[in-house]
């Protein structure tokens, strides 16, 4: 079996730069409730993502430690992080 690591970058929303200050309107994490936060995203005007597909990784001799580290590592490495 491979697993086939993706990264989501947003780079704007409703025109401007996401920024810390509007990263909420996208982000959903901590104590959230999901369906609230997914009504709200579909509120917004428009949003810009950028899917990047990494190489995919062969799950053949690996456990599942090792997996979870190459996988995390590949996506890192293609994270743009928000500033």
């Amino acid at each position: 079996m491979e697993v086939l690591p993706a990264t989501y970058n947003y780079s704007h929303i409703n025109r401007e730069k996401v920024k810390l200050v509007n990263r909420d309107l996208i982000f959903w994490y901590g104590d959230k409730t999901f369906v609230k936060h997914f009504y709200n995203f579909l509120k917004l005007e428009s949003v810009v993502v950028t899917l990047s597909v990494q190489r995919p990784i062969s799950s053949k001799n690996l456990d599942r430690e090792k997996l979870s580290n190459q996988t995390y590592l590949q996506i890192k490495n293609s994270y743009k992080p928000i500033v």
